[in-house]
């Protein structure tokens, strides 16, 4: 009786997921390496090697802190190729989106932004051609022109109850 009673305790533990019997043998996920970093002062980033650009960045869009007012250029983003960009966060705490701070990150199909974020410069995310979700923070006031000029955005777009301006072109393509 006894043993039939830990056989069903046994049981319901394995149901409920309380213990696994492969406990230990299966491999933990690694986290992800960090593959290059940069900025100064208040603006910083980090490309890890599952292709996530993590961004913290203070100030306003104009102010160009630790990052030159125009970070792309044909070939690259601060020296990290563009394909190597697939998922842009910007970090809990940053204040602001440079303008063109994520231009032309033509491989990066998601952006995270938080709430904490409260403006967004002109075509911070310009060319961004296969960025499919954002979800913009609740603080914003205004989407600037060109903004998400030329994305891949699908599916909806809630637009948050504060913003009072949309640009010119701020979403045209997308």
């Amino acid at each position: 009786m006894r043993r039939r009673i830990l056989s069903i305790l046994a049981a319901l533990a394995l149901v409920f997921g309380l213990c696994s019997p492969l406990a230990g043998l299966a491999p933990e996920a690694e986290a992800a390496s960090v593959t290059a970093t940069g900025g100064s002062g208040d603006d910083r980033w980090t490309l890890y090697d599952d292709g996530t650009l993590s961004v913290f960045t203070l100030g306003t869009p104009e102010s160009e802190g630790g990052f030159p007012s125009r970070p792309y250029s044909a070939q690259n983003w601060f020296g990290v190729d563009y394909e190597d960009i697939k998922r842009i966060v910007v970090e809990e705490g940053s204040t602001a989106i440079k303008t063109s701070l994520f231009r032309h990150c033509a491989y990066a199909t998601e952006a995270v932004i938080p709430d904490s974020v409260t403006s967004i410069g002109a075509n911070a995310f310009y060319g961004c051609k296969r960025l499919k979700t954002v979800s913009l923070p609740s603080g914003l006031t205004v989407v600037p022109p060109d903004s998400f000029y030329d994305t891949a955005l699908k599916g909806t777009l809630v637009i948050p109850d504060g913003v009072e301006v949309i640009g010119y072109r701020a979403f045209k393509g997308a």
